[in-house]
């Protein structure tokens, strides 16, 4: 289960434009991501219910670029930008803590480069809603903790986190996360964990620009119920 995860292209791009598809079934908007290295890509994304042009232009998110390219509504959408659904199954999007990260960075978990799959593959992956419940330092590892989650209908699970310090890595008691449930004893490092954070490495702002890992961020201030899928 793990290997397929780590198949899927997850990347960090900045939306650079949004434009109204008038001609879409479902109101959705015509983006263009910066995804850097692999450069700007172009995503049709059902966003207008959430959010405002003027709340999505410059924004950080993240988006899966190894899919084949679907043309909807008249447009060539070449990403998926990726979140989950509230309770009226509109998008709220993922985020990266309004903390910088360079566009086109991979998922800190995501390091195959593989050039494409199919939406059944990325399906397979169960990545769920989750809210941080606690934190615990790990005695026998400096800089690494457990992190309690509740992930709704599928009950609390237990997550880790390494290269983070104590400061930050309480900020995100109460905060939302993406868990990937489906996992296999031999995918953790840590046998007593049960899922696995999806995690990014963010330059902190400070003098020393040491880089920290983090969950990614859920938009919403709590509209999605814990235990959505993402999709």
């Amino acid at each position: 289960m793990f290997n397929d995860f780590t198949k899927i292209g997850f990347r960090i791009g900045k939306i650079l434009s949004a434009t109204l598809l008038t001609k879409a079934r479902k109101p959705a908007y015509k983006l263009q991501v910066d995804f850097g290295e692999i450069g700007k890509k172009v995503s049709s994304a059902q966003l207008p219910a959430n959010y405002e042009v003027d709340q999505v232009v410059g924004k950080t998110v993240v988006g899966v670029v190894n899919l084949p390219p679907r043309r909807i509504a008249g447009v060539k959408s070449e990403a998926l930008i990726v979140g989950f659904p509230d309770s009226q199954g509109n998008v709220f999007l993922l985020n990266t803590r309004s903390q910088e990260t360079a566009n086109g960075s991979q998922l800190a978990e995501c390091g195959q480069h593989v050039d494409e799959i199919n939406y059944d593959d990325f399906q397979k992956a169960d990545i769920r809603s989750a809210t941080v419940l606690s934190v615990e330092p790990l005695e026998e590892n400096e800089g690494a903790f457990h992190v309690k989650l509740d992930a709704g209908k599928y009950g609390e699970k237990l997550g880790f986190l390494n290269d983070i310090d104590q400061e930050t890595v309480n900020t995100l008691i109460g905060s939302q996360v993406a868990a990937l449930l489906n996992l296999e004893p031999e995918d953790i490092p840590d046998q007593r964990c049960n899922t696995l954070l999806l995690t990014f490495h963010a330059v902190q702002s400070d003098n020393t620009k040491k880089a920290i890992r983090l969950p990614l961020g859920v938009d919403g201030n709590g509209q999605v119920v814990n235990g959505e899928k993402l999709f």
